[in-house]
């Protein structure tokens, strides 16, 4: 069994610069192939589709945006993994304070995207009946 994830959306590291509206970092294009499938991952996860099986071509340029801002999103949680959200430290008396209201670079990406991934996302599926669901109660 093949354990790979197709990643035919046809990114490049070119296109994902213009996408992310900035040239990739160093890592980001050195290791462009494994962020790209790492992205992908990440994008069937949260849509809970496979986005590669996307068969519509005004799909495509809708996927290959979220897959590059998902490329930055990565970079954004690598640089925020060594900060570990500190914003004070003192030598003397060991003090560290932590910001509390920061947000993940992954949540800030759903929260900006939404509106995107929505696209995606599978329809609920409603049957009649008395055991009828309308997406938050059962109906009776």
């Amino acid at each position: 069994m093949d354990d790979t994830i197709n990643t035919n959306i046809g990114l490049t590291a070119g296109e994902c610069a213009v996408f992310l509206g900035r040239e990739l970092t160093p890592n980001e294009e050195n290791n462009f192939a494994l962020f790209l499938a790492v992205a992908t991952a990440r994008l069937n996860a949260l849509l809970g589709v496979d986005i590669v099986k996307q068969t519509e071509e005004k799909n495509i340029p809708i996927i290959q945006l979220l897959l590059a801002r998902l490329v930055g999103v990565i970079s954004d949680e690598q640089e925020a993994a060594q900060n570990r959200g500190v914003v004070a430290k003192a030598v003397e008396d060991f003090k560290v304070e932590y910001d509390e209201t920061s947000s993940t670079p992954m949540r800030q990406f759903v929260e900006h995207n939404a509106d995107l991934l929505k696209l995606f996302m599978p329809k609920p599926i409603f049957r009649a009946g008395s055991n009828a669901y309308d997406g938050k109660n059962l109906c009776i």
